[in-house]
């Protein structure tokens, strides 16, 4: 491991600072025996590559706090990494665009971590080399995973041929052992398969989030709060609303499943004394320039009084 060591004695931070705005800049630093210096973006592919998320929601805490106990509990969702006495953590879920990203460029992290700030790997590097480092077994250089294949590939780059011999040796071992390796194979793959479709079903619920958010973002022809401004303004004297909603759920939002709304639809709800104010209260909204179509969907008598609760259902 101490030859191992001085072997890979160079790692390529990639910096992924992410900015309020949802925008990402990244930049390689080189770190080289204790020393960090600004590197070309080609060294992360001719170096031990590693992931470094900052900026935005990221989430500094200390390292005694029960949140940070929650977090190091739920590994599976939360990217955590300590430094001196505070954990930083962001959810893996948002790491995985800017992955795919890198692996397009031809870079593959061995490693990820993260801080609060750009500034702070001047500190945390060494503690996060010496964890990378560590974490480059030969046992862990033969999981068959784009992680293991990067880091034998920049172990080759850094040591020629003699660490060339030692594949080979071990390829002979792992030839002598191939039933229980194949079974372990077998086990990983299977396990790599059941990750592929939760990130799978992650991003497409990432895409519906960032596809809502945009129809939310968007002006409507006639602003929201003028509409129901508009709407209040037709209500007849003897009419009271209980209920006005633009655009409302078409049922309870429940959590892991897709939000669906009644889109350019507004539902007005309230009681009358008479079906003739409700009719009158119909007329108005049908005349207002923002309604396209008006529909009284639903009119009975309140069981606890003599007023009549009404629905209307408004086309925007």
């Amino acid at each position: 491991m101490k030859l191992l060591s001085r072997i890979l004695n160079r790692v390529a931070f990639v910096i992924a600072e992410y900015a309020p705005d949802g925008t990402c800049r990244t930049e390689v630093r080189l770190w080289v025996q204790g020393r960090v210096v600004p590197a070309e973006r080609s060294a992360a592919k001719k170096n031990l590559a590693a992931l470094v998320v900052c900026g935005h929601g990221v989430v500094v805490k200390p390292d005694d706090s029960q949140i940070a106990a929650r977090v190091k509990a739920d590994a599976g969702t939360f990217l955590w990494s300590v430094s001196g006495e505070r954990i930083s953590f962001v959810r893996r879920e948002r790491t995985q665009g800017l992955l795919d990203e890198l692996a397009a460029d031809g870079i593959v992290p061995v490693s990820l971590f993260c801080t609060g700030s750009a500034a702070e790997l001047e500190i945390a590097a060494d503690v996060f080399a010496e964890r990378l480092r560590a974490g480059l077994t030969p046992r862990a250089l033969l999981r068959p995973a784009p992680e293991s294949s990067a880091a034998a590939q920049a172990l080759v780059r850094r040591a020629g041929l003699p660490v060339l011999g030692m594949f080979l040796l071990l390829l002979a071992v792992n030839a002598a052992l191939s039933p229980q390796l194949n079974a372990r194979r077998q086990f990983l793959q299977a396990e790599f398969a059941v990750r592929e479709r939760v990130l799978s079903d992650a991003a497409s619920s990432g895409a519906r989030q960032r596809e809502l958010f945009a129809e939310f973002a968007a002006r409507p022809a006639t602003p929201r709060a003028v509409l129901c401004d508009r709407i209040a303004g037709a209500v007849p004297e003897r009419v009271v609303l209980t209920r006005l909603g633009v655009e409302p759920p078409v049922k309870r939002f429940e959590a892991g499943k897709p939000f669906v709304r009644q889109e350019d639809m507004a539902v007005v709800c309230g009681t009358a004394p008479a079906a003739a104010d409700v009719s009158d209260f119909v007329g108005r909204l049908s005349a207002l320039a923002c309604c396209r179509g008006v529909r009284l969907t639903n009119v009975e008598k309140q069981r606890d009084g003599d007023r009549l609760g009404f629905r209307i259902e408004i086309a925007l």
